[in-house]
């Protein structure tokens, strides 16, 4: 006569196994994250200075594009305090060790995006930028690891 019992062997290589699985999900919630003040000057500017950024995908990278302030009065227009401003493009392709450029266009009076355009090959984007009066448009194009603004 036989009798169908549950096979048991293998219960403590199940269970040495889930435990190896929970241990760094255990030991990452119980780390108590850290709070650290950034004192580099340069880097606390810049971030302090971004007014709004954009992200535009391709198959071959990413970039963003952080629309900075440049300052009080530094459109340097006759008794005005008027703010001129520059776009950081921020270029990397995908993968481990991804490469990133970083690119500065201007000093620019009150750009907009006002039109994303692109292809699997590159990005770019429509810039307006000037006085309500003389406004321009142009195109900020982030292709192949390279920025030109024309």
């Amino acid at each position: 006569m036989t009798t169908n019992l549950p096979n048991t062997t293998n219960r403590p290589s199940r269970l040495f196994f889930l435990l190896m699985l929970a241990t760094p999900a255990l030991a990452m919630a119980q780390a108590k994250p850290k709070t650290v003040e950034v004192s580099n000057p340069d880097l606390k500017k810049v971030l302090a200075s971004i007014e709004s950024v954009s992200t535009y995908k391709s198959n071959q990278a990413v970039a963003q594009v952080y629309v900075v302030g440049n300052g009080s009065g530094s459109a340097k227009l006759p008794e005005s305090d008027e703010t001129s401003h520059s776009l950081l493009v921020s270029v990397s392709e995908y993968g481990e060790h991804p490469a990133s450029r970083l690119f500065k266009v201007g000093p620019l009076m009150n750009p907009k995006i006002v039109a994303d355009k692109g292809s699997a090959q590159g990005e770019y984007v429509m810039v307006t930028e000037g006085l309500a009066s003389a406004r321009k448009t142009h195109k900020l194009s982030f292709a192949n690891g390279r920025v030109s603004y024309q």
